[in-house]
């Protein structure tokens, strides 16, 4: 039997079954429906009766009518006979009522039997209201009968009590209806309601529910057939027929049922199932044409060493078909050669259950021998139970033959080995032995030629003091021009020297760049005024305090300053410093340098910042210079965070940039610099030097002889000796307000002349500045470690040596 034909047969005996039951249902349901009816028909002419009676009793009280045989018609009991008597005779409905007994004065209202048999319970239920019986009346015919209970209440006994207390028309010879107590049982009003009406209206209903329950419940099996026809039979039927394309392999036609109900769902779950084996075969499919494609031979037995599986590979490198060796155990390929323990050691992690590796020496089909590495592992079912023995076997043959000839090498190249390290040892030894002597000069070279320079330097500023003429001054501006100049590519060379070394190290103190466009502006103002070039600058207002190196960001401005100076001649060169970005706690600064000078070709602009690089190298250029500036500049900035760069035009002026991030020293804005006019550092140390004593130790001649002079203009008592020992003597003799102390002395260098000094008493607040003509980082850490406050460095630049002193002296006043 179909499905289909399952639904409707279970659709119809459950139709059927809901028919039958909802048949018995109304049929029950209509029937208690219909006699409620009759029950209320009855209780309503009850009431009618009873009211009636009160009426008639209460009225015929109120006449005060004699009670005798004439009146008594009157009487409620004997007027209710009479009124049912007339109801039936004019009424159709055959519905009978009466006031009945078992012991009336009115033969017309004597009970019957189903009558007597209603009292006669009522006496034994006397709480009892009514009481509705279905009866067969002695005519034959089913009526309903309803009876309520009248019993004897005081006004009562005027009629029903002693004999002699009754009105004298009513005493008759035996008279039943005397006798009667309060309480006792009269009589009963009695309904009669015949059934036979009743059952014929009844099976009219019912046949008319009938035959509406009998279409409802057919239409609604149509209903319910069809849609589980559409909804589940023909569903599944497409759910069949897809299910039987994926049994047969067809996995590219999806199961096209729409919705989201349990078959639907099933019908996904079927695609899923479909798509799964579809990509679970492809990746068997691969994994057989990895198998049988791979370049190791494979070869699966069974748990007895039968072979089951060979691939293309074990067909290539034995010789043997695998119709030749299918159901033969692998033995058949041994050569003898392989020792007994490797079969042993092979059964053994078998039947442990590991995965075994080894070596075999084998025999192919014609009889020529070869290794192989092979690695055999037991093949495990989910449930654990170990069933095949799956061999990986590699042909190492030309690799055994390889490494024999390899280790017969092996020897010389570790010969040749060891004879290359000691050489790249050498190397090392001689590059790093390179580098410290490069080191070494550069620093005996700025030491050598800073000291002779300080002197040139020093008295050309001493003598620029005295009356010179015209043509001594611009002579004299010359030398010093030189001067300058040579100490600039000193610095420069040193610079990069520091840079490639990885010895460029940032100083981490406050930056006030008031102070540095003031520093500018103070060293370029006879280069501008040279070539009447106009100078501006702008700085961004509200500025936070910020940390960074002061000395290396004035050094990049002077390098673009002076190269535009250099590279203009006319117009005006202008200094821009703004915000680029900014974070919470640093911020990133844009510096750049514009001028109206000559210009750079693009070309040219993308080598310029690289050493030893300028626009013009050739031997015919216009202008000087080492080509080390901008090289510096970038370093810098890179140093700092940022980058450095240039835009420009030929004849259209040029904007070298850089940017760098320096740290934000408080929450606080920068104070506006200080707009009134201050004393030059040599006027202000002179108001502070009257006795203070200063003690030199320098043990060059003429720049003991130049530095002293400097004190002593200042108005400085100076105290001058020539080495360290010296020093420390005349220290323990007197005391100094502020010491200037070499490095490189005889008998006690200018470091631990320090170090002794600074034990001596009183002397643990004096300043002791180092001035030294060795200008690397290393140097300058070595005077501060040793316990020196500042180093100035040769030459002495009057007014960076005056400022400097004078802010010591300052702070050591204060303290």
């Amino acid at each position: 039997m179909t499905l289909k034909q399952q639904v409707w047969l279970f659709l119809g005996a459950l139709v059927a079954l809901l028919f039958a039951g909802d048949l018995w249902l109304s049929h029950g349901r209509l029937k208690q429906e219909m006699r409620s009816e009759a029950e209320a028909n009855a209780r309503t002419v009850y009431d009618i009766m009873m009211a009636t009676r009160r009426i008639y009793h209460e009225q015929f009280l109120d006449s005060e009518l004699p009670i005798n045989r004439k009146t008594i018609g009157f009487l409620p009991a004997h007027a209710l006979s009479r009124i049912g008597d007339q109801f039936a005779e004019h009424s159709d409905t055959g519905i009978s009522f009466n006031n009945v007994s078992d012991r009336p004065r009115n033969p017309d209202n004597r009970a019957d039997r189903h009558e007597l048999a209603a009292m006669a319970w009522y006496r034994q239920n006397p709480q009892a209201t009514e009481r509705v019986d279905e009866i067969l009346d002695d005519d034959g015919r089913q009526a309903l009968l309803f009876t309520s209970p009248v019993w004897i209440e005081e006004y009562c006994l005027k009629c029903h009590g002693k004999p002699e207390a009754a009105p004298a028309g009513l005493i008759a010879a035996n008279d039943p209806a005397f006798d009667y107590r309060i309480g006792d049982l009269r009589g009963l009003i009695s309904v009669r309601i015949p059934t036979d009406k009743f059952d014929t209206r009844f099976w009219q209903v019912w046949g008319d529910q009938l035959l509406i329950k009998l279409a409802s419940y057919l239409l609604l099996l149509g209903c319910i057939g069809l849609l589980l026809e559409k909804l589940v039979v023909q569903r599944l039927s497409r759910l069949e027929k897809g299910t039987r394309r994926i049994a047969e392999g067809d996995y590219a036609h999806p199961l096209a049922i729409r919705g989201s109900d349990e078959i639907s769902r099933l019908a996904g779950a079927f695609g899923s199932m479909a798509e799964e084996i579809s990509q679970r075969e492809e990746h068997l499919r691969k994994l057989s044409l990895a198998v049988e494609q791979s370049p190791e031979s494979i070869v699966i037995t069974d748990l007895h060493g039968n072979i089951e599986y060979v691939n293309a590979c074990f067909e290539q490198t034995t010789g043997y078909r695998a119709a030749d060796v299918i159901g033969r155990n692998p033995r058949l390929l041994q050569s003898g050669r392989t020792a007994p323990e490797t079969y042993q050691s092979l059964w053994r992690a078998l039947a442990e259950g590991t995965v075994w590796h080894g070596e075999f020496s084998n025999l192919r089909k014609d009889g020529s021998e070869y290794i192989e590495a092979a690695i055999i592992a037991p093949l495990h079912q989910p449930d654990g139970r170990i069933t095949h023995y799956v061999a990986v076997k590699q042909d190492i043959t030309g690799q055994k033959r390889a490494a024999a000839e390899l280790a017969a090498h092996r020897n010389h190249l570790a010969e040749l080995v060891e004879e290359r390290t000691r050489e790249l040892n050498l190397a090392k030894e001689q590059a790093e032995q390179a580098s410290r002597t490069k080191s070494s000069f550069l620093a005996n070279m700025s030491h050598e030629i800073r000291t002779p320079l300080n002197a040139i330097m020093g008295m050309a500023h001493l003598i620029r003091r005295g009356s010179l003429d015209p043509v001594q001054s611009e002579r004299l501006r010359k030398l010093e021009g030189a001067s300058t100049h040579l100490l600039q590519t000193i610095n420069s060379v040193l610079d990069l020297s520091k840079i490639e070394s990885g010895k460029f190290v940032l100083e981490q103190i406050e930056v006030r760049l008031d102070e540095i466009l003031e520093n500018l502006g103070s060293i370029l103002h006879d280069k501008l005024a040279d070539k009447q070039l106009r100078f501006t600058s702008s700085l961004p207002a509200d500025l936070p305090p910020l940390i960074g190196d002061p000395t290396r960001l004035q050094q990049a401005l002077l390098n673009y300053l002076g190269n535009a100076i250099k590279f203009t001649a006319s117009g005006s060169i202008r200094l821009t410093i703004g915000v680029a970005a900014e974070e919470t706690r640093r911020i990133c600064l844009h510096f750049a340098v514009s001028d109206t000078g000559i210009g750079i070709p693009a070309e040219v602009a993308q080598r310029l910042f690289a050493p030893f690089e300028q626009a013009d190298n050739s031997t015919t250029r216009k202008f000087g210079g080492t080509g080390l500036g901008l090289a510096i500049v970038r370093n810098i900035a890179r140093a700092m965070g940022g980058e450095a760069g240039v835009d420009s035009e030929p004849a259209r002026g040029s904007t070298f940039w850089f940017t760098a991030w320096l740290e934000k020293a408080g929450s606080g804005k920068a104070q506006p610099a200080d707009s009134t006019v201050r004393l030059p550092a040599e006027e202000a140390l002179t108001a502070l030097a009257p006795g203070l004593r200063v003690l030199l130790a320098e043990d060059e001649p003429i720049n003991r002889e130049i530095t002293r002079i400097l004190l002593e203009d200042a108005g400085l008592q100076v105290d001058a000796v020539e080495d360290g020992s010296q020093a420390l003597a005349a220290a323990r003799r007197l005391h100094y307000d502020l010491i200037l102390m070499d490095m490189q002395m005889p008998v006690m260098d200018g470091l631990t002349a320090t170090r002794e000094i600074l034990q001596l008493p009183g002397y643990t607040t004096i300043p002791i500045i180092a001035t030294t003509a060795n200008a690397f980082v290393e140097d300058k850490a070595g005077c501060l470690q040793a316990g020196m406050v500042d180093v100035i460095t040769k030459p002495l630049q009057p007014e960076v040596f005056y400022t400097t002193l004078l802010k010591w002296i300052q702070l050591s006043q204060k303290s």
